[in-house]
């Protein structure tokens, strides 16, 4: 560790999708600590998030009633987050439409071209976050990545991409996360916007906040260890 900043890197795997026998390899990602008592990490693989965080909570979107018609929603509400977008972009599918599909059960939220910003606020703030995302990139040129309320902000693909992939998405943070941002900014060479794709298995820990009275017992202890050194 050098200047209070530490690197962690996560070696990328193989993940198989149960239902559509796609396998897809994780990108390495690098991520640098901000500072040595606040840890911050990227996995862009499936097994290593839930190898190292193995209770997570997991939103399947089973719980949302079908659409199965583009451009239905600008925002659905799952446990503990609201996915939001402009334009009325977010519908939800238990059918594949075009090469975006479920990755568990039969339903996931499908993005249509028109949202290139897709926001998700958090009830309570969240310590791990993940989901996998299904037929990014696959048309034009671009990237897709996010940012969050503490300032982190990361690449998660380029394309070119192959119809139908599924690429996984993963954060932890010890300082809690209330929002994360998806943008995009591909298009195709013509100038029209790219394609739509689809997101599902949500996977998230909700921070652990002191109590009032832990926090007053972590206070005491405090002034008691000041009153000690002085006497």
């Amino acid at each position: 560790m050098e200047g209070g900043r530490q690197e962690r890197k996560r070696d990328s795997d193989m993940f198989t999708n149960p239902r559509c026998g796609l396998a897809i390899a994780g990108l390495a990602i690098a991520v640098a600590t901000s500072t040595a008592s606040a840890s911050f990490v990227v996995y862009n693989s499936i097994d290593s998030f839930l190898t190292e965080n193995p209770f997570m909570i997991n939103d399947d979107v089973g719980g949302l009633p079908v659409d199965n018609v583009s451009r239905q929603h600008s925002s659905l509400q799952l446990d503990n987050m609201t996915i939001s977008t402009a334009e009325d972009s977010l519908s939800v599918w238990d059918t594949p439409i075009g090469s975006a599909h479920a990755t568990a059960g039969d339903r996931f939220i499908h993005v249509a071209a028109t949202g290139m910003k897709v926001t998700i606020d958090f009830d309570q703030a969240v310590s791990r976050f993940g989901l996998h995302i299904t037929d990014w990139g696959d048309w034009g040129e671009g990237s897709l990545w996010y940012t969050d309320d503490l300032g982190n902000h990361h690449t998660i693909a380029t394309t070119p991409q192959d119809t139908g992939n599924v690429i996984f998405f993963g954060v932890e943070s010890a300082s809690g996360i209330s929002q994360i941002v998806f943008e995009r900014d591909n298009f195709m060479p013509d100038g029209t916007q790219f394609d739509g794709y689809g997101m599902d298995n949500f996977y998230f820990e909700i921070a652990q906040v002191p109590s009032p009275g832990a926090l007053a017992l972590l206070g005491l202890a405090g002034l008691i260890g000041t009153r000690r050194r002085r006497m």
